[in-house]
């Protein structure tokens, strides 16, 4: 039996043999059954197609989210609590340029010094070899006393509809608050969306007020952007993509329409597919000119477009001019081994970063720590270096104090992604390469040269248990970085391309 996927179904042998479980999510399984003698092989197609629960279960309540206030231009600390013990993994996901970053150690903490007044609504994540948990973090940065009452986006949870009106600045005084649909006039911020505008589809934006000493400010929120409720029938519309920053894993996200096949595209993400699970181009998730990108959805021959603006979900801000060159802690993935290099102010001249174990002098931040320093449990603290125009600054990173002792062995997934290379050093235009434990998921295997440029990518919408490809290396020689990632794991290897 062939292309089972992880839903919950699996192969059992026996007298008769059969198909069991109880399956975890909807969808369509296209399987095959191989029946073989000594001399003779026939094969069957089986399609299982799984219905939606018609009553899901409720989800169970989160716990609250953890809320901090801090103040433009001063110092700031959060020490994070450990969500599962014994934990062998923690990140924090969703923090901007703005100023505070993830500071691994004993205990872990968010700090440094806000620049911009907003609200940052970020997650905390833990993890066990067995286990995952998450919490919501919700800082709020205001201007300081003495600056004018801005409104910021709101609080907001999609499910109970809990809101609370988010400010910055103001006199100190009492203020009022008013929304049509949330709250009358009332100096409580914290209020509950009106069950209408939390599930209605064509819910319009919603005008926030704060007034403060006869000073009223306003704040349009718009609650479907936030909060999209799919509703099947009517017209197809695309909504804002799920996407995630770090990886570039990208979804497509519809509401409406006939319930038919739909055939997504979009220039740097994927051509015409029925999937929509996708991965954003390289070059586009780091480009900081990166244009607007029209998204399309096509159904019983009707196109609807998005226009999603990347920059403006996943902004690459430059470090303030005249500051001097400093190295931060690394953004560090204990399952996958991907590593970032962090740095603040500089000349905004190009950096150059090393560090033995991950890389050589290189431009580009993203790396990945060798599989050796990620599974010796006697790890020395690692020197990181940047230069920037013959100045050198360092940064020593105890990568075991951030995944502690049992690493990669004790967070592997059950189907663990390899990837093989059927020769290296390569002598010609093209890697041959062998991919296991994605089957049934999408594939995105990309090649990376020395200065961290793309070299070419491919995808695999829905791979095989054994991937056998071809990736094109090009003609010049040197060290490359092959990156093979499903949606939740990524394998780095190098290839050596010799003349």
């Amino acid at each position: 039996m062939t292309g089972i996927p992880a839903n919950g179904l699996h192969f059992e042998t026996g007298l008769p043999p059969a198909i069991q479980g109880v399956p975890l999510t909807a969808g369509v399984m296209n399987l095959t059954l191989v029946n073989g003698t000594a001399t003779a092989t026939a094969w069957r197609a089986i399609i299982i197609t799984v219905n939606p629960d018609p009553n899901p279960p409720l989800p169970p309540d989160p716990d609250p989210p953890i809320s901090r206030t801090a103040t433009v231009g001063q110092s700031f600390r959060l020490e994070l609590p450990d969500l599962l013990p014994n934990r062998t993994s923690i990140s924090v996901t969703g923090i901007p340029a703005n100023g505070l970053h993830f500071e691994t150690g004993l205990p872990p903490a968010i700090q440094g010094v806000p620049l911009t007044a907003g609200v940052m609504n970020l997650t905390l994540v833990n993890g066990t070899a067995t286990a995952t948990a998450w919490r919501a973090i919700i800082i709020t940065v205001n201007s300081g006393p003495g600056s004018a009452l801005t409104l910021l986006a709101p609080t907001y949870n999609c499910a109970t509809g809990v809101f609370h009106f988010n400010t910055s600045g103001g006199d100190g005084s009492p203020i009022t608050f008013f929304a049509i649909g949330i709250t009358g006039p009332t100096t409580n911020p914290d209020q509950f969306v009106d069950t209408d505008q939390r599930t209605a589809s064509d819910a319009p934006p919603i005008l926030l007020q704060a007034m403060q000493n006869g000073t009223t400010v306003t704040y349009l929120w718009d609650i479907r952007a936030q909060c999209p409720v799919n509703q099947p029938g009517g017209t197809l519309s695309l909504l804002a993509p799920t996407y995630n920053c770090a990886t570039g894993g990208f979804r497509f996200n519809t509401n409406g329409g006939d319930n038919s096949p739909i055939t997504f595209f979009a220039i740097g993400i994927t051509g015409p597919t029925t999937n929509p699970d996708q991965f954003v181009d390289t070059g586009l998730r780091t480009a900081a000119d990166a244009q607007p990108l029209h998204l399309q959805a096509t159904q019983s021959g009707v196109t609807v477009t998005y226009v999603w603006d990347i920059r403006a979900q996943c902004p690459l801000t430059p470090p303030p001019p005249g500051s001097a060159l400093t190295l931060l802690a690394p953004t560090y993935n204990c399952a996958t081994g991907g590593f970032r290099f962090n740095t603040s102010g500089g000349d905004n001249s190009p950096i150059t970063f090393f560090a033995i174990g991950i890389t050589g002098p290189t431009t580009n931040p993203d790396q990945f720590v060798d599989t050796e320093l990620r599974t010796v449990n006697d790890v020395q603290p690692i020197l990181l270096q940047a230069t920037q125009n013959g100045t050198t600054v360092t940064y020593l990173w105890n990568l075991k104090a951030a995944c502690g002792r049992a690493r990669l062995s004790a967070s592997e997934p059950e189907r663990r992604l390899s990837v093989k290379l059927l020769g290296n050093p390569v002598l010609g235009e093209m890697v041959h390469i062998e991919v296991s434990g994605a089957e049934g998921q999408p594939l995105l295997v990309s090649l990376i040269n020395q200065q961290g440029r793309p070299v070419s990518e491919t995808r695999i919408v829905k791979a095989t248990a054994v991937e056998r490809l071809e990736v094109k290396l090009g003609r010049s020689p040197g060290v490359h970085l092959l990156q093979v990632s499903t949606l939740d794991q990524t394998e780095v290897v190098r290839v050596v391309k010799t003349d």
